[in-house]
């Protein structure tokens, strides 16, 4: 029997073209932009292409947390400006002891200069006893943090907008 998968979705709308939103999420150094920590999640620092070049498909990256730890991402699919999939693995503790990796669907709809942004990621558990504490990781911390990070898309996207006014 093959073990569960446990996923959680957000979804904002932006005020932006779909186009610059795309490329906020897909940039290479998004990663210290967007995933700036929460709770016990860290942060991530710098990230490295180690298969590229990015962008593409099979594309891999390190992605260095405050923590000192590391998660490799790889590109699983992209079309550009409406879709964006990857896979997220070499997790550390505590997520390793639950989750053999995790994936991540990006989705852009456009209507004018206005996008439709959603995001659902899903970790394959371990084992079906792993699906306890990998549900309370998504209900308590993990949907809060993918909340936080289109907050900050949002942020970055407004910011890079009234820049262009100036």
């Amino acid at each position: 029997m093959e073990p569960p998968f446990m996923s959680a979705s957000v979804e904002m709308t932006i005020s932006r073209d779909r186009n610059h939103v795309f490329s906020l999420v897909t940039d290479e150094d998004a990663p210290s932009k967007l995933l700036r920590g929460y709770g016990p999640i860290p942060a991530m620092v710098r990230s490295e292409t180690v298969v590229g070049p990015w962008g593409s498909v099979g594309a891999t990256r390190k992605m260095f947390q405050s923590d000192g730890h590391y998660i490799l991402e790889e590109i699983t699919d992209i079309k550009h400006p409406t879709y964006f999939s990857y896979k997220v693995s070499e997790f550390t503790r505590p997520i390793n002891l639950f989750a053999e990796y995790g994936e991540g669907q990006w989705s852009f709809e456009s209507r004018a200069e206005i996008t439709d942004v959603r995001w659902t990621f899903t970790f394959k558990a371990k084992n079906h006893l792993a699906k306890i504490p990998l549900w309370l990781l998504m209900t308590a911390i993990w949907k809060g943090n993918m909340h936080r990070v289109v907050q900050n898309i949002r942020a970055l996207a407004e910011a890079s907008s009234e820049n262009e006014t100036r």
